[in-house]
């Protein structure tokens, strides 16, 4: 795998709108810890784009509980029903397609839960697109983490040789790219 060229994309905001999503099983979340509490749509677009860490903490705190609590009860729900209301980000995608029609590989690294992330990939691109997916295994988000580069290298891949370029949406994936030593690109303004 050492001569093989990868490009790295960040997938909610990148290859995937599942702000919806999201914002549902928030909002189920919530209802459980805090029945009283009802939030609009349009709080939950202040954080659209943003980082969902942050969106995390902050609706932690407003349901009395633990950020890693919240964390947990939100990815039980969101596995659940992890794909209606997401949708695929065609500019994106079509970068991924030509990319990998060239023989390029494609590695995803995202805040998801591992299983999540690799379920939300084979569903919404089918199971021989995404070469290497990279998600959160524990309770801490991975992103921008030196964890990623040794998961990076437990799979052969050298990020500042081997990888071509990183496509994210957020501050967390530029400050992932320059970890990465990888040159970045913010879909958000191109």
């Amino acid at each position: 795998m050492k001569d093989k060229k990868y490009i790295i994309f960040d997938l909610d905001g990148t290859l995937v709108d599942s702000f919806n999503t999201v914002v549902a099983a928030c909002k189920k979340v919530l209802a459980s810890c805090s029945p009283d509490l009802m939030l609009s749509n349009d709080f939950f677009e202040t954080y659209r784009g943003k980082d969902m860490e942050q969106m995390f903490r902050e609706l932690a705190e407003l349901g009395h509980i633990s950020t890693e609590s919240f964390r947990e009860k939100y990815d039980k729900q969101y596995a659940t029903d992890s794909i209606t209301g997401s949708t695929v980000i065609d500019s994106q995608y079509e970068i991924l397609k030509e990319a990998k029609a060239n023989g390029i590989g494609i590695i995803v690294i995202t805040n998801k839960k591992q299983e999540i992330a690799e379920d939300v990939c084979r569903q919404l691109f089918g199971n021989n697109t995404v070469d290497i997916i990279i998600g959160r295994i524990d309770a801490m988000p991975i992103k921008p983490r030196h964890v990623i580069i040794d998961r990076l290298h437990e799979l052969d891949v050298i990020s500042q040789i081997q990888c071509l370029r990183y496509y994210g949406d957020s501050v967390s994936d530029s400050k992932t790219a320059k970890l990465l030593n990888v040159d970045y690109i913010n879909v958000k303004n191109s």
